[in-house]
């Protein structure tokens, strides 16, 4: 992929060497995740819904359609979504 795209070959380097790395602390503090008491609205893919189920006060907009540069270059579609959410409007 770092070849393929002119915006990452800069980073295939540091790409490779993070690869390599087995020793990363945790990511995430889960039961911090678990107490969450604000309100939180995501764009989620269904491959990450494990995750999204741990956070409390989450609503997610389930998608595989939209990627990860939907912020960019979907945001008026993405935006309206999450505002939905918060509206309870969005099944």
């Amino acid at each position: 992929m770092f070849d393929d795209y002119a915006e990452l070959v800069d980073l295939k380097e540091t790409a490779d060497i993070l690869a390599y790395v087995n020793d990363w602390p945790e990511l995430y503090d889960g039961e911090q995740l678990a107490n969450n008491k604000v309100p939180l609205y995501a764009a989620i893919y269904v491959e990450d819904m494990e995750t999204a189920s741990k956070i409390k006060n989450c609503k997610n907009f389930i998608t595989n359609i939209m990627y990860h540069d939907a912020i960019s270059h979907k945001t008026d579609e993405l935006m309206k979504r999450l505002f939905d959410l918060r509206d309870d409007t969005l099944d």
